[in-house]
C-alpha cells in the first residue's frame, strides 16, 4: 500500500497553491511528500524489530543479594571447596588403615635352565620336585595391622583436624568475599551519591551564571563576577569527570565480583544502604564471641591439633609394631600343572638404628611449636582488629550524625545567600563558597555513613557472622529482612 501511494503521488498532476509570498515550486512539494511517506514506511517497518530488541529491565541489587551472587561466583571459593574435599579424602584414607587389606598378584617367567616349580618340602627319594623352564606363580595376601604404637590413631586424628581446618578456611574465605563485596558495593553507591551532588551543584551554578550574564548585559554587575562563576563551573565539571571515571572503575570491580556485565552492576540498580543501630554489646562480649566463632581462630586451632597429632604419629614410628599376615600361594609350570598352599602368622618389627625417625619427630615438634605461636599471634591480632573496628564504628556514626546537622545548616546558608543575591545585597563569592561547602558536607556525610556500615560488617566478619542473612537482618530495611531484587 505504501508503494502504491508513492506511485499515485508521483503520477498525480501538480496543483497550484497560493501563499502569502507567492507560489511554491511543484517539484519541491512533490519531493517533500515523498520524504514524509518514506519516513512513515521506515518507522512502521522498524517498529517490530525495535520492540524485539528492547533490552530486559535491569536487575535491582540489594547488598545481601549482591553478597549471595558474589559467594556463588567466586573462583577462590571453588578452590577452597576443592581443598576441603581433598582433606576429606585423606581422612578416608587414614581411616582405611584400620581395616584389613588384601592384594592379589601373579607372575610368569621363562628361565634359561629348568627351575623348581613348587616349593621343596623334603628330600626323600619320592619327593623330588618338578622342574620346568616356565614358572607361573600367583599369591593372595591378607594383612591386618594389630599394633603400630598408636600411629594409625594419631594419623586419623591429624586428618580430622585438617578437615576442620579446611572447612574453617572455606568459611573464612566466604566471609572475605562477602567483605570485599560490601566494600565494592559501598564504593559504587558512595561515588554515585557524590556524583549526583556534583550534578546538582552544576545545575545551580549554571543557573546562577545565566542570571549573572543577564545582569552583566544590563551593566549591573562586573565582569569579574562572571569569570568567578565560570571558574567554579570549570572546577566542578573537572571534578564531575573524575568522579565519573572512578564510578566506572568501581562498577566494573563490583561486576567482576558478581559475575555480571558492567551494565548489570551500575549504580542506579543498587539499593541504598544506611548504618543500623549498633548492637548493645560491650567489648568483652564481642571478644568472647570472636574467640568462639571466628573462622580464622577455628582454622588456627585445627592446624595446631593436626600438628600435635603429627608429633604423636612420629613418636609411634619408633615403637614396636605387630601385623597379622596370611598368604595363599599358587605354583605352576608351562603345561599349567598347578599346585597351591597357604601360610599365616604374626610379624613383629622394632626399628633399630634408623636415624631418620628422630629427625622426623623433631621436625613434627617444631611444626607444633610454630602452630601454637601462630595461634597466639592471631588471637592478639584479632583483638587489635576488634578494637579498631569498634573505634571506627563509634567514630563514623558520630561523624555521620554531626555531618548531617552541618549539611542542614549549610543548606540554609545557601538559601540565605541566594536570597541576598536576588535582593542585590549579597556577594557572588559568598554564594559560591556556600554551595561548595554544602557539596563537601554532603559527600563527607555519605562517606561517614558508608564507613559505619563497613565497620559493622567488619565486626561481623571478625565474629564469623558476616553473611547475606546477617546483612539482610542488620543493614537492610531496618532489620525487617532482606528485600528481594
Amino acid at each position: 500500500m505504501a508503494l502504491r501511494a508513492l506511485r499515485d503521488l508521483s503520477a498525480a498532476p501538480p496543483r497550484a497553491t497560493r501563499s502569502g509570498g507567492g507560489r511554491r515550486p511543484r517539484a519541491a512539494r512533490r519531493r517533500l511528500a515523498l520524504v514524509l511517506v518514506l519516513v512513515s514506511v521506515l518507522r512502521l517497518g522498524m517498529a517490530p524489530a525495535a520492540l524485539a530488541q528492547e533490552p530486559p529491565p535491569a536487575r535491582t541489587w540489594t547488598l545481601s543479594s549482591a553478597v549471595e551472587a558474589a559467594i556463588a561466583h567466586a573462583p577462590a571459593l571453588d578452590a577452597a571447596r576443592a581443598g576441603a574435599d581433598a582433606a576429606a579424602a585423606e581422612l578416608t584414607e587414614a581411616r582405611a588403615e584400620r581395616a584389613p587389606s588384601a592384594s592379589l598378584g601373579a607372575s610368569a617367567f621363562r628361565h634359561q635352565e629348568p627351575m623348581v616349580v613348587t616349593p621343596i618340602h623334603g628330600f626323600a627319594p619320592g619327593e623330588i620336585p618338578e622342574f620346568d623352564r616356565n614358572l607361573l606363580q600367583a599369591a593372595l595376601q591378607v594383612r591386618w595391622e594389630l599394633w603400630d604404637g598408636g600411629g594409625r590413631a594419631a594419623r586419623v586424628e591429624q586428618r580430622e583436624a585438617e578437615v576442620e581446618a579446611a572447612e574453617a578456611s572455606l568459611a573464612a574465605d566466604r566471609q572475605a568475599v562477602a567483605a570485599r563485596t560490601v566494600g565494592a558495593y559501598l564504593r559504587v553507591t558512595g561515588l554515585a551519591s557524590t556524583l549526583d551532588a556534583h550534578r546538582e551543584r552544576l545545575v545551580a551554578v549554571g543557573a546562577e551564571r545565566e542570571r549573572v550574564e543577564r545582569l552583566l548585559a544590563s551593566g549591573k554587575v562586573a565582569e569579574v563576577d562572571l569569570r568567578r562563576i565560570e571558574a567554579a563551573l570549570a572546577a566542578a565539571e573537572a571534578r564531575r569527570v573524575a568522579l565519573g571515571a572512578a564510578l566506572d572503575v568501581a562498577e566494573r570491580d563490583l561486576a567482576r565480583l558478581l559475575g555480571v556485565e558492567p551494565a548489570g552492576a551500575a549504580a542506579p540498580g543498587l539499593a541504598p544502604v544506611r548504618p543500623a543501630e549498633p548492637p548493645a554489646a560491650d567489648r568483652e562480649t564481642l571478644l568472647a564471641a570472636l574467640a568462639e566463632r571466628s573462622p580464622a581462630l577455628e582454622r588456627a586451632r585445627a592446624e595446631l591439633a593436626a600438628a600435635n597429632a603429627a608429633v604423636e604419629a612420629a613418636r609411634a614410628a619408633r615403637l614396636p609394631s605387630a601385623r597379622l599376615e596370611g598368604n595363599y600361594l599358587g605354583f605352576g609350570d608351562g603345561d599349567l600343572d598347578a599346585t597351591a598352599e597357604w601360610n599365616a602368622g604374626v610379624r613383629v618389627a622394632l626399628p633399630l638404628g634408623d636415624r631418620r625417625l628422630p629427625a622426623r619427630q623433631a621436625r613434627a615438634e617444631a611444626a607444633a611449636t610454630a602452630a601454637a605461636a601462630r595461634l597466639r599471634a592471631l588471637e592478639d591480632a584479632l583483638a587489635g582488629e576488634l578494637d579498631r573496628a569498634l573505634a571506627a564504628r563509634a567514630e563514623t556514626l558520630a561523624r555521620a550524625t554531626a555531618l548531617e546537622a552541618a549539611a542542614a545548616s549549610a543548606a540554609e546558608v545557601v538559601r540565605v545567600e541566594r536570597l541576598r543575591l536576588d535582593a542585590g545585597a549579597g556577594v557572588e563569592a559568598d554564594y559560591l563558597d556556600a554551595e561548595a561547602e554544602l557539596l563537601e558536607l554532603r559527600a563527607e556525610r555519605v562517606e561517614a555513613e558508608h564507613a559505619a556500615v563497613a565497620a559493622q560488617a567488619e565486626l561481623a566478619r571478625l565474629a564469623g557472622e558476616l553473611s547475606a542473612e546477617w546483612i539482610a537482618a542488620h543493614l537492610e530495611a531496618g532489620g525487617a529482612g532482606r528485600r528481594e531484587p
